[in-house]
């Protein structure tokens, strides 16, 4: 039936979308909260301490893989002077632009964020100059009232 997919909020098209997936794949917010702010902190940690393995079982694997076809008599020296070349000629100059990009991309990012926020500001100010003008112009027989939006208008600028 259509009514699992669409439950009439369009406000909120997030909530549609947790409503279509399997009940399994759905985590609870606070557990994908948690994920997101300790994840990043966690997995070098563990990426670093699992090193050693990891290294150790993909050899094993290539050696699996390859047959054992070969020994590396120089405890593998040619191999290192083989590799070197293509890590440095084409890897590491990858990365570099890879990462050079990335960083263009966060940069634009915030740059965007800053100026949405200060034009924001901006309009926000604005706005409140035009209320304390307008505040001024009423007439002198609302004294009570103007005092009243007066202090309101100072509430909501000094929040």
């Amino acid at each position: 039936s259509s009514d699992n997919y669409d439950n009439g909020d369009d406000a909120n098209p997030s909530a549609s979308m947790s409503q279509s997936l399997p009940f399994n794949t759905r985590l609870p917010p606070l557990a994908m909260d948690l994920t997101l702010r300790y994840l990043p902190f966690i997995m070098p940690i563990v990426a670093y301490s699992t090193y050693e393995s990891t290294a150790r079982m993909f050899n094993k694997m290539v050696e699996f893989i390859s047959d054992n076809n070969w020994i590396a008599v120089d405890g593998g020296q040619y191999q290192a002077e083989i590799i070197t070349p293509a890590i440095n000629g084409l890897v590491v100059p990858s990365l570099a632009l890879l990462f050079a990009t990335l960083v263009n991309n966060t940069i634009n990012t915030l740059r965007q964020r800053q100026l949405q926020i200060r034009t924001s500001l901006n309009t926000e100010a604005n706005d409140l100059r035009v209320l304390a003008t307008i505040l001024d112009s009423l007439p002198s027989q609302l004294r009570k009232a103007k005092n009243h939006l007066r202090e309101y208008l100072i509430q909501y600028a000094s929040r």
